[in-house]
């Protein structure tokens, strides 16, 4: 009769840990035991539910590293070629409006500055995002003809929020990259928030390019990163005349 009741408590128990495992809550123990045979099951379990935390632990954290490599990679894929042009225009405006020459060449400045300074920042706030966003759509607007705006509609008590860096970068330069935009078809990028839960919410106007080829690497790369970073989620939202970004801010 008592090796019966410890070995119905042992496996009671071990239901108990197991369906916790399930939940995956890999720190549950099972007791110790007065019986050496049965105690020792229960430490081969314990033994067994660390080396599960550890083997996950391990490839939760090179899937970090793999898609922090991948969004770099993608960076550095993106900058030389936005650098080109960029410098193609400032060759243009230094000959034919050198006054505005010298307020891109300071716009370029800041955009670079800015890149380099939240590299290794975790959060940055809405405000620095938006100041980045005017010297990058500056730049924007004399390299394609002032034709391309931005209505920002988010009050100033939104602006110490916070966000991963560059999350305005990446979802610009998509409307920029896969839209015809011209002085024909100027292209009005909107801005705006929802209260409950904080949420800055990014749209405009779908006019695609015949060749464009989209990938959606870049919004895979941040919807990763918002994961990693505060265990939230974008939203997407690709409509027939209108695409959306929602995107969680934190305070």
């Amino acid at each position: 009769y008592i090796v019966s009741f410890k070995s119905t408590s042992f496996i009671k128990d071990l239901v108990i840990c197991m369906n916790e495992v399930k939940k995956k809550n890999y720190d549950v123990k099972m007791p110790h035991y007065s019986n050496s045979a049965v105690d020792a099951l229960g430490m081969y379990f314990n033994d067994m539910t660390a080396a599960m935390k550890t083997l996950i632990n391990d490839t939760y954290k090179a899937k970090i590293m793999r898609q922090q490599m991948e969004l770099e990679l993608i960076q550095q894929k993106m900058n030389p070629h936005f650098l080109f042009n960029s410098l193609n225009t400032l060759i243009s405006e230094i000959r034919y409006n050198p006054k505005n020459a010298e307020l891109f060449t300071q716009h370029l400045s800041d955009v670079y500055r800015y890149t380099l300074q939240c590299q290794n920042q975790r959060l940055v706030t809405l405000q620095d995002e938006l100041g980045f966003l005017d010297s990058y759509i500056f730049l924007h607007q004399v390299r394609l003809g002032d034709c391309i705006y931005v209505h920002n509609n988010v009050p100033d008590e939104w602006k110490e929020m916070k966000m991963p860096p560059l999350t305005l970068h990446l979802l610009v330069e998509n409307v920029i990259k896969h839209n015809v935009i011209h002085s024909g078809k100027p292209m009005v990028i909107e801005l705006c928030n929802v209260e409950e839960p904080p949420t800055l919410i990014i749209c405009n106007p779908i006019r695609p390019k015949k060749c464009g080829v989209v990938s959606g690497m870049g919004l895979k790369n941040l919807s990763a990163r918002y994961k990693l970073l505060c265990n939230q989620d974008i939203v997407i939202e690709n409509e027939s005349d209108k695409f959306t970004v929602k995107i969680p801010l934190l305070s």
